[in-house]
């Protein structure tokens, strides 16, 4: 990481890291509540499990994207059970997200492009 971005922010690559204050709770709240009309669409009910103490100092914008990024993919590839996030803030300023669904998964053949930019798999 280098230093060359405006004060509270951090060069990663192409894009800036802003430090923020903010809730783990109150981030994850917004997002599944965002989510929730397309769950309840397909039926599917969201909940959440975040500790109280998910007290946080990173970039919420982008925590908030990836929380987004992760339940809207579940509720897009899950068409009965259910969504779950489970989110706790880690020492050093770090948060474990985790995301469970019922859907059909990821098929093995795809794991290692997962994570390469741009990347849109087929529903299993």
């Amino acid at each position: 990481m280098g230093g060359g971005g405006p004060a509270g922010e951090v060069d990663v690559g192409k894009d800036q890291v802003a430090a923020n204050n903010f809730t783990l709770r109150d981030v994850a709240t917004e997002v599944i509540n965002m989510m929730t009309p397309a769950g309840e669409k397909k039926q599917i009910p969201l909940t959440m499990e975040v500790g109280e103490d998910a007290d946080m100092v990173s970039d919420r914008a982008k925590i908030r994207q990836i929380l987004l990024n992760l339940l809207g993919n579940a509720v897009k590839f899950t068409d009965q059970g259910s969504v779950s996030l489970t989110a706790t803030a880690q020492p050093g300023g770090w948060c474990s997200l985790m995301v469970e669904d019922t859907g059909p998964g990821v098929p093995p053949a795809d794991f290692d492009r997962i994570f390469e930019p741009f990347q849109q798999l087929e529903p299993s």
